[in-house]
């Protein structure tokens, strides 16, 4: 269980970290993310 939530919180971290390298493609970057993070939840 714990081996989960650290692979989650990884996992949100590349997210987080696209999203800030990718001010310039916003919309498409923050598209993309919410696509992740519904497939992560």
């Amino acid at each position: 269980y714990e081996l989960e939530i650290e692979r989650l919180q990884s996992s949100v971290d590349r997210l987080r970290a696209r999203l800030g390298a990718a001010e310039d493609n916003d919309v498409d970057s923050i598209a993309s993310d919410t696509k992740m993070k519904n497939i992560i939840s």
